[in-house]
This record gives structure tokens, C-alpha cells and sequence, in this order.
């Protein structure tokens, strides 16, 4: 009887594990926080300048936010809204945007997403600070960030409703690796920089905030 209930048991947890096999192999989560090896830029460097333009259709130029206006600037490249990371870095920011320009300090972000994702995603998060979308990875190069992924690499960010456009003459797809850098109005170097799985960009804005801006 005991070896029959056994033999039952054995036979219904083989019945399990072809379906098991199958989750696990084709339901991939895209994960935010791997897939490079570069180090961005250090403390210290300059600033390369860009220009874009923002989800309100206003020119972002950095060189005139540094000198002219003068302010530092808070820059955060992230993947993809659907990320869940750069959901909770991008609402953090929101959170805190009054108080980063009290401390004369304009908050930009960049990404690869197309600009109509761009609108949907701050209309729904009531984002007021500046997205640009880094039309052929210009800034992103500019700031040692991207990253370039095969289709394969790629396939699971789509496939959870993510939307990265491929280069004109590419093969292959680019994206920035989850960093902020933190630009001072002074001299336009560097002054912080936080990159994702080595310090936890959630609380980068506190802490630039708090700790870093004078």
C-alpha cells in the first residue's frame, strides 16, 4: 500500500515537470541591472555637452544650464520605463524635484525609448523634469553609458512591452546602463556618480540631495 501511494505520488510529480521546464525556460525577466561591464564616467571628468529635446518640446541645451542659467545638473540615463527600477528611480526624483531646485540644480533624464513612450509614461507619473530621447545613442556614447545588445539579449525587454528603436545601419541594439551623474555648475565636471548594482539609484536622490548639493 505504502509503495503504491509512493509510486502515485512519484507518477504526479513527473506529470509536473515538463511544465515546469517550459515556465522557467521561456518566461525570461529582463533584468535591469545586467548585461554590461563598462564603468561610465569618473569624479572629476568634464562634462561632454549635448542638446535635445525634452517631452514639452523644449530645447535642452547643457551648456546653458551650466553657465548661463546657473545651475548643476542631475542626469539619469535609464533602459526602459517598464523597468521597475527606473519606475521607482524616476517617481523618487519627482518626489524630490522642488527640493533639487531650491538647490539650483535642473533634473534631465535619458533614454533610448521612443518619444511617444516618453509622454506616455510622464503624463501617467505627472513628470515634470526633462526626458530626452537619445536619438542614435549620441549622449550615451558621449558619457561612456551604452551598452550594445544582440537581438537575442534584447528579445525579452520587448517581449515585456518594452520598446527600443534599432540605429539606421545597425545590427544590433543600444542601451545606457542605469547610472546618475551628478554635474556641477562650477567647473562642469563630474561630481557623483551612482551606477546601478553598485549603489542603489533609488536613494541617489536623497543622498545627492542631502549629502552632496550645497
Amino acid at each position: 500500500m505504502v509503495a503504491r501511494i509512493f509510486f502515485i505520488g512519484l507518477m504526479v510529480l513527473w506529470s509536473f515537470l515538463p511544465t515546469y521546464s517550459q515556465n522557467t525556460t521561456h518566461n525570461t525577466v529582463f533584468d535591469c541591472n545586467n548585461l554590461y561591464n563598462v564603468e561610465g564616467m569618473k569624479i572629476g571628468e568634464k562634462a561632454p555637452q549635448f542638446s535635445g529635446i525634452d517631452q514639452d518640446a523644449r530645447p535642452i541645451v547643457l551648456s546653458s544650464i551650466l553657465k548661463y542659467q546657473n545651475k548643476n545638473v542631475l542626469l539619469m540615463f535609464y533602459r526602459s520605463s517598464i523597468c521597475p527600477n527606473a519606475q521607482q528611480q524616476i517617481v523618487e526624483l519627482q518626489k524630490k524635484i522642488e527640493g533639487f531646485e531650491s538647490k539650483n540644480t535642473k533634473v534631465i533624464a535619458v533614454t533610448t525609448e521612443p518619444m511617444e513612450k516618453i509622454i506616455e509614461m510622464t503624463q501617467k507619473n505627472k513628470v515634470t523634469f526633462s526626458i530626452i530621447h537619445d536619438n542614435n545613442h549620441r549622449i550615451m556614447d558621449a558619457y561612456k553609458s551604452s551598452i550594445k545588445l544582440s537581438e537575442a539579449q534584447i528579445k525579452p525587454l520587448l517581449d515585456q512591452g518594452g520598446k527600443i528603436e534599432k540605429n539606421v545601419n545597425e545590427d544590433y541594439y543600444t542601451i545606457p546602463i542605469p547610472v546618475i551623474y551628478l554635474i556641477s555648475r562650477y567647473d562642469q565636471r563630474i561630481k557623483a556618480v551612482f551606477i546601478s548594482d553598485k549603489q542603489q539609484l533609488v536613494y541617489a536622490a536623497e543622498y545627492i540631495q542631502s549629502k552632496i548639493l550645497e
